[in-house]
């Protein structure tokens, strides 16, 4: 009965993939997170998609970007901020024995020399925010659109430091942290 019953439940995941690829070959562009590829890889087998685009690279381990990507894969576009977040790591231990296993695959090749394109426009923060992190990326352009915006209600800037000795709390689950005063002061 239960050989019986894993060979229905075999036929049937298999059905449902049949299913999923005749959807999928309609499609232009096939979206699915990392996560996502990982699990649909009998799917993206099928389909052979031959460009791979890749949001938010600079945060994707680079073991779980090389696991989802498709035997079928000629054209990696990768897509992100290799000096911003990098990926989260679920094993503290493991990042303080190997400092570098937390690095996309995306920071290693742009810090292995491998040529990238930057955007240098920032169409988001006042002029005062963005010159904030001109260190980090040097030659940041602001758009015109951000030039003229009106200063935030009930402040006189656009860019004010708060000082305080209250800590922040840390939440030993995962890396969050958090600081109730701070709330509390706005």
């Amino acid at each position: 009965l239960l050989d019986e019953y894993c060979s229905l439940i075999s036929q049937l995941k298999k059905i449902r993939i049949h299913e999923e690829v005749s959807i999928c070959r309609n499609a232009d562009i096939l979206g699915l997170t990392v996560t996502g590829a990982a699990k649909n890889r009998a799917l993206l087998d099928i389909l052979k998609p031959s460009i791979v685009i890749v949001e938010e690279a600079g945060e994707i381990l680079e073991s779980h970007l090389i696991a989802s990507l498709p035997a079928s894969c000629k054209h990696l576009v990768m897509i992100g901020d290799h000096l911003q977040l990098r990926p989260t790591m679920a094993s503290y231990e493991l990042l303080q024995s190997q400092p570098n296993c937390d690095m996309s695959l995306f920071e290693r090749l742009v810090m292995g020399g491998v040529e990238f394109v930057r955007l240098n426009t920032q169409h988001r923060m006042d002029p005062r925010i963005a010159e904030l992190i001109t260190p980090t990326y040097p030659g940041l352009i602001n758009h015109h659109s951000v030039l003229n915006r009106a200063p935030i209600p009930g402040l006189n800037r656009n860019v004010t430091f708060l000082n305080h000795d209250m800590a922040e709390e840390s939440n030993l689950g995962n890396r969050s942290k958090s600081n109730l005063y701070e709330a509390n002061m706005i």
